[in-house]
C-alpha cells in the first residue's frame, strides 16, 4: 500500500499541475511544452516528499532512523545488486525496445502516430490496475517467502493474477465494443479514428494474455527471480514484438494493425513464458 499510495499521489499531482504551467491557468504564465517538464518536476518532488515523510514516521511499517549509521554493508549491497541489476537491465532493454517500436510507428506518418498515442492512453485504464496487481503480487510473494510460508507465496501470485485477469478481460470487452467511441473522446479527426479503432479492437483480445505476463512477472520479482523476468521481457520484445511488428506493419503493408499484431503475439509469448516459469516453482528456492 505504501508504494501504491505514493504512485497514486504522484499521478494525481502531475494531472492537477499539468494544465497550470502549460496553459497558464490561475494567473501563472503559459510555459507551453516546457510546462509539462515543470509539472513533472513538481509531481516528482511531491512524491519524493511523501516517501520521505512515510519512511520517517513509520506509517508504511518501514521506518528509517536518519540518525543511525549510514556505512555501506557489502553483504547487503551484493544482495541488492544480485536482484537489482537484472531488474534494471530489464527496464533498459524494454525502454530501448519501446523506443524502436515508437520510431517504427512515427515513420508511418503523423495520423498513425496520433492514433497510436491515443491507443496507449486508452489501454492505460487496463494496464495501470494490472500493474497494481503486479505490485501486489511482488509484495505478497516476497513477504510470504520472508515468513517462510511458500504455499501462501504461491497462492498470492495466482490470486493476484486472477484479479488482474478479470479486470483486464473486462477492459478488453469494453475496448472491443466501444472502440470508435473511445477514440472519439480524444480526437474528432475521422482519419485518426479509422486508423485507431480497428487496432484497439485487436488490442482488446490481448488483454487477458497481458494479465499473465504482467501480474505473474510481479510475483517472480517478489521472489528475487529477476534474471528470468529480464530474459523473458528482453527476448520477447526484441525477438518477437519488433521483428513481427516490422514484418506485418511495414513489409506486408498492414500499417497500425500489423504493428499491433506483433504486439499481441508478443503478449501471448511473454504470458506463456512467465506462466511456465512461475508454475515450475524454481523461484521458491532462489537466494539473493
Amino acid at each position: 500500500f505504501f508504494f501504491n499510495d505514493t504512485a497514486t499521489t504522484e499521478i494525481y499531482t502531475l494531472s492537477l499541475h499539468d494544465a497550470l504551467p502549460i496553459f497558464g491557468k490561475l494567473g501563472l504564465p503559459a510555459f507551453g511544452v516546457n510546462g509539462a517538464a515543470i509539472a513533472s518536476l513538481i509531481a516528482q518532488g511531491v512524491g519524493s516528499a511523501i516517501v520521505l515523510y512515510m519512511l520517517s514516521t513509520g506509517r508504511s511499517n518501514v521506518k528509517i532512523d536518519w540518525r543511525s549509521s549510514w556505512r555501506f554493508d557489502p553483504g547487503i549491497i551484493r544482495r541488492l545488486l544480485n536482484i537489482g541489476m537484472p531488474a534494471a537491465g530489464e527496464q533498459v532493454f524494454m525502454r530501448l525496445g519501446m523506443a524502436t517500436y515508437s520510431a517504427m510507428v512515427i515513420n508511418m506518418g503523423t495520423l498513425i502516430y496520433a492514433a497510436q498515442n491515443i491507443i496507449f492512453t486508452i489501454i492505460g485504464f487496463s494496464f495501470m490496475p494490472g500493474f497494481a496487481f503486479g505490485v501486489a503480487a511482488t509484495t505478497l510473494v516476497g513477504q510470504s517467502l520472508g515468513a517462510k510460508n511458500t504455499p501462501r507465496a504461491e497462492e498470492s501470485g495466482y490470486e493476484a493474477t486472477r484479479l488482474g485477469l478479470i479486470w483486464m478481460s473486462l477492459m478488453g470487452v469494453g475496448f472491443y465494443v466501444f472502440a470508435d467511441q473511445l477514440m472519439a473522446v480524444f480526437t474528432a479527426d475521422p482519419r485518426v479514428i479509422a486508423y485507431g479503432a480497428p487496432a484497439l479492437r485487436l488490442v482488446a483480445w490481448a488483454q487477458p494474455l497481458q494479465a499473465f505476463g504482467m501480474v505473474l512477472a510481479g510475483g517472480l520479482r517478489g521472489a528475487g527471480d529477476t534474471r528470468w523476468t529480464m530474459l523473458i521481457t528482453t527476448g520477447s520484445i526484441w525477438a518477437v514484438r519488433l521483428p513481427l511488428s516490422y514484418l506485418f506493419g511495414v513489409t506486408l503493408g498492414m500499417g497500425l494493425i500489423g504493428i499491433w499484431i506483433g504486439n499481441a503475439i508478443d503478449s501471448g509469448v511473454r504470458g506463456l513464458a512467465v506462466t511456465w516459469r512461475y508454475t515450475s516453482g524454481r523461484w521458491k528456492t532462489i537466494r539473493a
